[in-house]
């Protein structure tokens, strides 16, 4: 945090039965009680993959727990590859629903839910999303996966969350994409309704996570780049698909993405999802290691759609898991 200013609010509790809520010791939503989640966590977006995980990467006879509530699916065991306790769970779609699941994470790691107070200590946890996305560069490949160095979020949840920049190049960044975003809906001659309250705002992944996913990606033979997510509120007007009759507040959004020059180490805008700017930003502010990894399933500017979704979206698991236990050897 380059803000020396800034620190987090001194809360300590007891929290309120409305501002915490729980249900026979459980948070609401992920209805599961402390203790049940690992330190090392995977977050999909699928309940199924979750399942699918399950099924292929945790050992059979260490599963502590398998929940689903809410469309939301927690299962926490031992990884085969590594021998590490980790939890998988869901967020559902988009920046509101993951905004739910981190927040009950975090309670979950840093709360006694018999006393409502906050806990003395914390474990460091370690979050890694593994997703699929839209790949904006013509350049690249299909079914090869995008880890995430920055996040520009084009969704309004983190905007409640007043965490400092990450760094002065986040803040940069942050600066010439709103002014470029504004000049491009002027230039296109409209006055949308909505054009200035577009306010798309930059995290960054944590550097050693992405360069554990770099690592394991080249041990997997997996191919990758690293470089900027973006993130959207929405999966149809909000990245530039024209199915709706209802008209775009930005034309051709996609391809002002994929032009847009970040400035920033060479790296590029690579591809469109819905979740990994808020874990980044949220996770970011609480000091937590966390990022994403994501399959590139479609390209946004080939039109085209990977042939088989399932093997696609098995690359990124186990570099995701290898990852993670290198973040806890440190």
């Amino acid at each position: 945090m380059n803000d020396l200013n800034w620190k987090l609010r001194d809360l300590n509790g007891p929290f309120s039965a409305a501002d915490l809520v729980l249900k026979d010791g459980h948070v609401y939503h992920l209805d599961v009680a402390p203790g049940a989640v690992a330190e090392d966590i995977i977050i999909v977006g699928d309940p199924g993959r979750a399942r699918m995980i399950r099924d292929q990467y945790l050992q059979a006879g260490t599963i502590e727990i398998d929940h689903e509530h809410r469309g939301l699916r927690t299962v926490t065991g031992v990884a085969k590859s590594t021998g590490q306790r980790i939890t998988v769970t869901t967020s559902g779609m988009g920046t509101p629903s993951i905004e739910i699941v981190l927040n009950e994470l975090d309670a979950l790691n840093t709360i006694d839910f018999s006393t409502r107070k906050r806990l003395s200590t914390r474990r460091e946890l370690h979050i890694i999303r593994v997703g699929t996305s839209g790949a904006l560069q013509e350049s690249s490949e299909l079914g090869s996966c995008a880890i995430t160095a920055y996040a520009a979020g084009f969704d309004n949840t983190a905007l409640f969350y007043d965490a400092p920049y990450a760094d002065a190049a986040a803040k940069g960044l942050e600066e010439r994409l709103r002014s470029a975003l504004w000049e491009e809906i002027s230039r296109q001659g409209r006055n949308p309704r909505f054009a200035r309250a577009i306010h798309p705002y930059i995290a960054k992944g944590d550097a050693n996570a992405v360069a554990a996913l770099e690592q394991t990606c080249r041990e997997h033979k997996i191919k990758f780049e690293a470089g900027i997510t973006v993130s959207h509120a929405g999966f149809f007007n909000n990245q530039g698909r024209d199915l709706s009759p209802i008209p775009n507040t930005v034309d051709d959004f996609e391809l002002f993405l994929a032009h847009f020059d970040p400035k920033l180490h060479g790296l590029r805008m690579l591809i469109n999802e819905m979740e990994t700017s808020f874990l980044c930003h949220f996770a970011g502010a609480l000091g937590y290691r966390a990022t994403s990894i994501c399959t590139m399933v479609a390209h946004r500017r080939l039109n085209t759609y990977v042939p088989d979704m399932e093997r696609a979206t098995h690359g990124p698991i186990g570099p995701a898991i290898q990852a993670l236990q290198l973040l806890r050897k440190g």
